[in-house]
């Protein structure tokens, strides 16, 4: 038997497979991913429309995830799958079909999880970091980061904000990042953004400065009062020790502050001279000022008062 003919068909079958360009058996026809960040963990759902290659049915596919992937669930449009974890380096999904995709079948693959190596604290920022790279080239892949509420982009000196560049909306008080692009196999994509927390509004402090505002008023109010009243009887104090001429003239003065000397002296039918003197004796023991206002005096309860 001529063994010629089987070694060329060897030969021309091992440079086939060595030289040309390598085929999926699987291939991804679109890829989205929603990420939700929220306190300490990011909550990522995936989409993946899956299209069978080959001539045979497909009945497992495997993907890789974070390394502390905390699994939610993994489902295709037929019912949730039975998957399995390897943990190394990343952690790898191994998905089984219940149902196996046929050949030339597209079909609809979400799985969820839950995992903390998206986001690290900077200090006084938060970054998160995607670093995507498949395994074959991906025409249709999307990205969605939803930020927690409450929170801003923040962008440290000499550092971009968001990386690459996205569509930037607010939904129910939460920032939304979205991207759309096509990935080359083999050639990381890298998507970073950096944020924080709006500084809240503390009603707390506000409250204890509205208590501690009224308490003052308060305090000042009844201060102003007890001192009021204390005036009021050191002057009635001074007003017994006076004789009665002198008392008349001080009562009067303290009644209405700023009383002109001929308003006092009509008021009290004195002389001028008299009054003059009383004044001048009150005067002396600091229990009356006089405050000059043009060519007459207005007078007022003095220092001791």
């Amino acid at each position: 038997m001529d063994k010629k003919p089987f070694i060329v068909i060897l030969t021309i079958n091992f440079l086939l497979f060595t030289f040309l360009p390598t085929t999926y058996s699987t291939q991804v026809l679109t890829y989205k991913l929603i990420s939700s960040i929220e306190e300490g963990f990011a909550e990522e759902e995936h989409y993946l429309t899956l299209f069978n290659n080959a001539s045979c049915q497909l009945n497992h596919f495997s993907i890789s995830l974070p390394r502390d992937v905390e699994m939610v669930y993994v489902k295709d449009v037929y019912s949730n799958l039975n998957f399995k974890i390897e943990r190394n380096e990343k952690a790898k999904l191994t998905i089984n079909f219940s149902i196996p995709i046929k050949p030339r079948e597209a079909r609809l693959v979400m799985l969820k999880y839950k995992t903390q190596e998206r986001v690290k604290a900077r200090g006084n920022f938060n970054e998160y970091l995607l670093v995507f790279m498949p395994k074959q080239d991906i025409e249709n892949f999307e990205l969605i980061l939803k930020l927690p509420r409450n929170s801003e982009l923040y962008s440290p000196k000499d550092f971009e904000v968001v990386v690459p560049k996205a569509n930037l909306s607010v939904l129910e008080g939460r920032p939304v990042l979205k991207w759309k692009t096509s990935i080359q196999a083999n050639h990381p994509q890298i998507f970073l953004v950096r944020f924080r927390g709006k500084p809240n509004f503390n009603y707390f402090v506000l409250l204890s400065l509205l208590i501690l505002t009224i308490a003052l008023v308060l305090t000042w109010k009844f201060g102003r009062k007890v001192w009021k009243t204390y005036q009021r009887m050191r002057r009635l104090s001074m007003l017994k020790i006076l004789n009665e001429r002198e008392r008349k003239v001080l009562e009067e003065i303290i009644k209405k502050e700023g009383i002109t000397q001929l308003e006092l002296m009509h008021k009290l039918g004195f002389s001028k001279a008299s009054l003059s003197k009383i004044l001048s004796k009150l005067e002396l023991r600091g229990l009356v000022k006089k405050k000059k206002w043009g060519k007459v005096n207005k007078l007022y309860p003095g220092e001791k008062l």
